[in-house]
């Protein structure tokens, strides 16, 4: 007997559809979704507000170049604005989310795990940037600094231990991408902020410490300003919302000029 062919009308509507191809809007989408920074580009913009190319290249560790590929695509199809530099906004272009899109009902999907991962970024990237000015004044600083860290380290366990091991890793993408990792992997989610907030801010304290320590005063408060720049020219919400920099001395972060 010979074995007859199963038509798709014939499986369960699981299977069946499981070959469909992807036509119409969102065919666009899904291609401008490819880019593996795309979805952590649109959860940051998800925050009220624009942001320059230099700002989003910094935070993600991507050429401009890179970020305007990344971005171009979301553009187009409308679900990422472009403003273009006028007397008014100023000499740089910017992004923002355009909640108007027909893309509109999955931006609440954004929304999931957002904010511990920008938290998370935001103090990775602050302390590789404190390590990255320490080594530039000193290079024995910099192995110094790096030294104490490992001894903090050694003295956590479990959670805390693991953030730290995140911290440790170099450059600063890497270690980000591998915070992000984390959670979506569901281990750490929102509700480990305080956990991720405690944790990394005794590390960056321990660092302020010893610059306190190695260097006069005034060069080690401008050592934190500089390093801390760049994340705090157009600052993400989460460090008013969560109080990210609170408990860290408020002098060595207010920038002048």
């Amino acid at each position: 007997m010979t074995p007859t062919t199963q038509s798709p009308t014939n499986l369960p509507n699981d299977q069946a559809t499981l070959d469909l191809p992807i036509t119409g809007p969102l065919q666009g989408l899904v291609a401008a979704l490819h880019h593996p920074m795309a979805v952590p580009l649109l959860r940051r913009l998800f925050q009220n507000g624009w942001y320059t190319p230099q700002t989003l290249a910094t935070e993600y560790a991507l050429g401009v170049d890179e970020l305007d590929a990344v971005l171009g695509p979301l553009v187009r199809i409308g679900l990422v604005e472009r403003r273009p530099p006028t007397a008014a906004s100023g000499p740089a272009i910017a992004y923002r989310l355009c909640r108007s899109s027909e893309y509109a009902p999955m931006l609440a999907l954004l929304r999931r795990d957002c904010y511990v991962k920008d938290v998370g970024r935001f103090y990775l990237l602050l302390l590789h940037q404190l390590l990255e000015r320490a080594e530039a004044v000193d290079r024995g600083l910099g192995v110094r600094l790096l030294g104490e860290l490992q001894d903090c380290l050694r003295l956590q366990s479990g959670r805390p231990q693991r953030l730290l091991e995140l911290a440790m890793l170099r450059p600063s993408a890497v270690a980000v991408a591998a915070f992000a990792d984390e959670v979506d992997q569901d281990l750490v989610d929102d509700s480990d902020i305080p956990l991720v907030k405690e944790t990394y801010v005794g590390a960056i304290s321990t660092v302020i410490a010893s610059l306190e320590g190695a260097l006069e005063p005034n060069v080690s408060k401008l050592v934190v300003r500089l390093a801390s720049r760049p994340l705090l020219a157009d600052p993400p919400e989460v460090i008013s919302a969560f109080g990210l920099l609170e408990p860290l001395p408020p002098l060595y972060f207010r920038q002048v000029g």
